[in-house]
C-alpha cells in the first residue's frame, strides 16, 4: 500500500508541475538541509530495556543502557513555483538515530562454589531511514527578502537496522568444570511504508541567488521490520530467523522502526 501511495503522489505532482515546467520564467530552488530530529524508537527501546532486564535477572549485572531518542538528519529539496505563492517540489534525506546500547560486565558469584560466571555482554542497535517525498509549500512574504512558508510532503520511506549481540562468558562450576560460552551474531532488518511530513519555516534571501532558512516540523514514519538475511539467534548452528521473516518481540508482536517525531533543520538554497 505504501509503495502505491508513493507512486500516486509522484504522478499527481508530475501533473501539477506540468504547467510550471512550460513557463521558462518559473522560479526554481535547489538546496540542502540538515538538523536534529526527535524519533519515537518505541519498540527498539523496549527490546533494549528487556535485554538490560534479562542481564539483571540472569547474572545480577547492572547494565549500562543507552536508548536512542533523537539523532541527526540531512537531505536535499528541489521546488518550482507552480502558482504565485505556491511551490511544488520533492524532498529526500537520511535519518540517523543515535546508537542504542546495552553493556554489562558480568561477575556473578551468587551461587558459588556451584557456579561462578565472569565476562562481558554487549548489545548494540544501529538504525537509519530514508524518505522520498513529493509535495508543496505555501510561501508568503513577511518583509523584503524574508518569506514565511508552510509545507506538506508525502511519499514512501525505507528503514534499516543492525542488531548485534556479543557475549563472552567464562563459567566455573564444581559440577561441570570450566566452560567458555561465546555468542556473537548480527540481525539485519528493514522495512518500508507511507511517510508524510508537515513543516513551517522562514527563509532569508541573503543574495539574489542564495537563501538561508530554518524549518520546524513533524514527520510520521513507521515501518515493520523484516530480516535481511538468515540469522542463528540461539548460537546453536541452526537458522532460527530466516530472510524475510518479521521481527517479533517476546509477546509475538511485530517490531516496528518508529522514526516519527518533531524536527528542526537549517537550509541553504540556490536559485539559478
Amino acid at each position: 500500500m505504501g509503495r502505491s501511495r508513493f507512486l500516486a503522489t509522484l504522478a499527481v505532482a508530475a501533473l501539477l508541475l506540468s504547467p510550471a515546467l512550460s513557463r521558462a520564467e518559473a522560479p526554481v530552488s535547489v538546496g540542502l538541509w540538515g538538523g536534529w530530529a526527535r524519533m519515537g524508537m518505541g519498540d527498539i527501546n523496549t527490546v533494549l530495556q528487556s535485554q538490560a532486564d534479562g542481564l539483571k535477572e540472569m547474572w545480577g549485572a547492572s547494565a549500562d543502557l543507552k536508548k536512542p531518542a533523537g539523532g541527526w538528519q540531512a537531505g536535499a529539496e528541489a521546488t518550482m513555483e507552480a502558482l504565485p505563492g505556491f511551490a511544488l517540489g520533492v524532498r529526500t534525506g537520511w535519518l540517523s538515530p543515535t546508537q542504542g546500547k546495552v553493556k554489562a560486565a558480568i561477575d556473578d558469584s551468587r551461587y558459588a562454589p556451584l557456579l561462578v560466571a565472569t565476562g562481558e555482554s554487549l548489545f548494540t542497535v544501529e538504525s537509519w531511514g530514508v524518505p522520498f517525498l513529493a509535495g508543496g509549500r505555501y510561501i508568503a512574504p513577511i518583509d523584503e527578502g524574508i518569506n514565511f512558508s508552510a509545507g506538506l510532503f508525502m511519499g514512501y520511506g525505507i528503514t534499516g537496522m543492525r542488531f548485534t549481540e556479543r557475549e563472552d562468558l567464562l563459567m566455573l562450576s564444581t559440577v561441570f568444570g570450566e566452560r567458555r560460552s561465546l555468542t556473537d551474531y548480527a540481525i539485519e532488518a528493514g522495512g518500508g511504508a507511507f511517510v508524510w511530513e508537515m513543516l513551517v519555516g522562514v527563509s532569508w534571501l541573503a543574495t539574489p541567488q542564495v537563501a538561508v532558512g530554518v524549518d520546524a516540523g513533524y514527520r510520521h514514519f513507521t515501518t515493520t521490520l523484516r530480516a535481511g538475511k538468515d540469522a542463528d539467534v540461539d548460537n546453536d548452528g541452526g537458522v532460527e530467523l530466516r530472510k524475510g521473516d518479521l521481527l517479533k518481540d517476546s509477546g509475538d508482536k511485530p517490531v516496528e522502526m518508529d522514526l516519527s517525531g518533531v524536527f528542526f533543520t537549517l537550509s541553504l538554497s540556490y536559485l539559478p
